[in-house]
């Protein structure tokens, strides 16, 4: 701060402030253009201290007027504070290297995940085998003698309340799990995953009590309609299991619960139905907290390991897994799997969510000098096989794998992920969904196992390729091409300029053959230039004569400039070419009827939820769709294999559509030869979404945004 104050020559002024004089009106004209002067400095120094001031800060200098007043009001804010830190330092030293501390005090940092203290009797359970040395202000190190691994449970279990963990062991409600003391520190991921409100004093509790189960289970569903369906299956799931009937539901009245066809498969088996008051959550009170704490659990353990948010379901399902091992108040010494199933179960396998995890290669699918072993990051548990479910951030796939060694202190750094655009995609074959609709199987795996279990795979006839092996040999686009812009371009990859095309010898041949076409068929004559004369440039007379010629030669018509092509309006004016399709939104707003409309950022008042209306017509919903399809973009596209016969090389096509009209198209030889149809079918699709990725930014361009994905026909015949 002194050196930024300095740097503006405003330092006196702070450190010394001014004189105000009672009145400027006995002040001569020099004096006065020296106080103004002043004042200017005075309230320049003030500008620069709220800019480094944070909120807290400011509140404490808002009442101050001059720089001098506010630099006063800080300094004794912070007095002291250099003193305090050589205070702490010198203590830290004295305790370097002894048994115990007078007060066995520990030296926390907030912004660091790992806190030390010199007595080991505040240890409870001490791992001695983590080592290293500690580096501090004055250069010197210390040896560890090792690390608490109380935390490593609470991180395990889903960032679990150490008062669970305590009963887990107490009760030996599971396991495997030793007693854990809780340690006298906060969880930084706790704190960004579930901090709430105080609770408020209960007077009554209502709240029924009943031997329930408290199992667990989560679907997950791209769209209501779905649920119809899950529920059917989990009814058959779960009964199948109990050897009971379901024989009420409570739910709220969202749409997918009051449907005429669940109402009416509700009717057919028997099942009462329970619904709670529009906007009245507190009726479902048990689903409501188990939401809550569920989402709670993955919240703290996506913060906790730093990893993004569209982990979100592996999160979730990972906070189920553990929900069901945790205790409850509504079970009685068990917890949720014990209850359903019967067994104690095993949390030996627990690992953190979101460690680094590295699974064995089998044989089958490495060479002799080849790594036994990839680094993955670890997103849950395999529903139906004892097995770990791992993702790699570099290839963008999850495995299933139960050879695997975890590193659960260690993260994967994703800020630093660079952006991969493949030229084809194609899947993991050792890929396995999970379905988490099953229940949940403990895989009980030690934390290093030497079998391996690969998925099998059939091998192809003698002297054929997989299109797999082709593009695995397939070198990758250089790292120079990480712009999906570049890449778009790099599908044509032709010369921009006469220079570029002289450097390549396919693009001279391909002159030389135009110019011996253009003097075999007597376009024009080539001549030399006569003396004295100049060659015709941009002379309108001469273009006027020109069409004049041609007119009286020809039947044909100056239209005059390009006003409208393929749907677009083409306006030539002097500030440059404008394009828009303003009549083409015209015909569709009267179409519909929509001339007086008033235009809006959104249809419908955000937030607003919909609901089936069953005593009203029903509407034709083909009308809405043909209204937002004027203006969606729409491909189509196909290839022609082996179509040359003498290279044998393919032809890829493409054609694309806005509302129903054509305005772009392609119909190019491919580069390559493809070996049977599906591969020139890749080919040819690869090269459209290339030309779909330009198109949109193009659109966007012009205002015209395509906020749905593009869809893209293929022919697969």
């Amino acid at each position: 701060m002194k050196a930024l104050l300095g740097s503006q020559d405003v330092r006196d002024i702070v450190s010394n402030g001014y004189e105000e004089p009672e009145s400027d009106a006995a002040l001569n004209q020099a004096q006065r253009e020296t106080l103004q002067n002043t004042r200017k400095k005075d309230q320049k120094a003030l500008t620069i201290i709220h800019q480094a001031i944070d909120d807290n800060n400011f509140e404490k200098i808002s009442g101050a007027t001059t720089a001098y007043q506010t630099w006063q009001i800080l300094e004794n804010t912070y007095k002291g504070v250099d003193r305090v830190k050589k205070v702490r330092l010198k203590k830290l030293r004295a305790c370097k290297g002894a048994e115990t501390c007078e007060n066995s005090a520990w030296y926390l940092d907030s912004g660091a995940s790992n806190h030390m203290c010199g007595s080991k009797s505040m240890f409870v359970e001490l791992d001695e085998s983590v080592g290293g040395d500690i580096v501090f202000g004055d250069a010197t190190k210390i040896p560890v003698e090792g690390k608490d691994r109380n935390w490593i449970w609470h991180l395990r279990f889903g960032h679990l309340n150490f008062d669970g963990l305590r009963l887990l062991a107490r009760k030996n409600m599971v396991k495997g799990l030793p007693y854990v003391k809780h340690p006298n520190q906060l969880c930084e991921g706790c704190l960004h995953g579930k901090q709430s409100r105080k609770s408020f004093p209960q007077e009554s509790s209502s709240r029924a009590r009943r031997p329930l189960y408290r199992k667990t289970w989560v679907y997950f569903v791209k769209e209501k309609s779905e649920v119809f369906g899950i529920f059917k299956r989990f009814k058959a799931l779960v009964e199948k299991e109990s050897g009971y009937y379901i024989k009420a539901l409570r739910s709220d009245r969202e749409g997918e619960f009051t449907s005429n066809e669940f109402k009416t498969f509700c009717a057919e088996n028997g099942i009462r139905r329970s619904m709670t008051v529009p906007f009245t959550p507190q009726q479902n009170g048990v689903v409501e907290r188990k939401n809550r704490t569920i989402l709670n659990m993955a919240r703290s353990m996506l913060k906790c390991k730093k990893m993004p948010k569209e982990f979100w379901a592996q999160a979730v399902e990972c906070a189920v897994y553990l929900s069901n091992r945790s205790p409850t108040r509504s079970l009685w010494n068990k917890t949720p799997q014990r209850a359903w199933t019967g067994r104690k179960p095993s949390i030996g396998h627990l690992r953190v969510f979101g460690c680094m995890a590295y699974a064995h290669i089998p044989d089958q699918k490495c060479s002799k000098l080849d790594d036994k072993s990839e680094k993955y990051v670890f997103v849950g548990y395999d529903a139906s096989s004892k097995g770990y479910k791992l993702y790699n951030p570099l290839t963008k796939k999850t495995i299933v794998s139960r050879d695997v060694v975890f590193d659960e202190e260690a993260s994967w750094n994703w800020n630093d992920e660079p952006e991969d655009y493949k030229f084809l995609f194609f899947p993991d074959e050792c890929d396995e969904p999970s379905d988490i609709a099953s229940p949940p199987t403990s895989p009980i795996t030690p934390q290093q196992s030497t079998s391996s279990s690969s998925a099998s795979s059939s091998e192809g006839p003698r002297g054929m390729r997989s299109l797999q092996d082709i593009y695995d040999e397939t070198e990758e686009l250089s790292q120079s091409f990480n712009n999906l812009a570049l890449f778009c371009l790099f599908g044509d990859n032709e010369p921009l300029n006469f220079e570029e095309a002289l450097q390549n010898d396919k693009w001279k041949i391909a002159m030389d053959e135009e110019i011996k076409a253009i003097k075999k068929n007597d376009t024009w004559e080539l001549s030399t230039l006569p003396n004295g004369k100049k060659a015709v440039g941009n002379c309108a007379s001469m273009f006027e004569h020109l069409k004049k010629v041609m007119t009286q030669e020809f039947e044909m018509t100056d239209i005059g400039l390009m006003s409208y092509y393929l749907g677009i309006e083409v306006k030539q004016l002097e500030e440059g070419i404008f394009i828009s399709q303003e009549r083409y939104i015209r015909e569709i707003l009267e179409k519909f009827n929509m001339m007086n409309s008033k235009p809006v950022a959104t249809l419908i008042e955000t937030g607003t939820k919909l609901s089936k209306h069953e005593e009203g017509d029903d509407v034709d919903p083909s009308y809405f769709k043909i209204l937002v399809g004027k203006f969606k973009l729409e491909g189509y596209c196909d290839s022609d294999w082996a179509g040359d016969t003498n290279d044998r090389k393919s032809t890829s096509g493409y054609v694309f559509f806005i509302g129903n009209t054509a305005f772009t198209w392609s119909s190019k030889k491919q580069p390559i030869v493809t070996l049977f149809t599906c591969e020139a079918e890749y080919v040819a699709a690869a090269s459209c979404v290339c030309h779909t990725v330009w198109l949109r930014n193009l659109l966007k361009t012009v205002g015209i945004l395509q906020d749905d994905p593009t869809v893209i026909h293929v022919d697969n015949e």
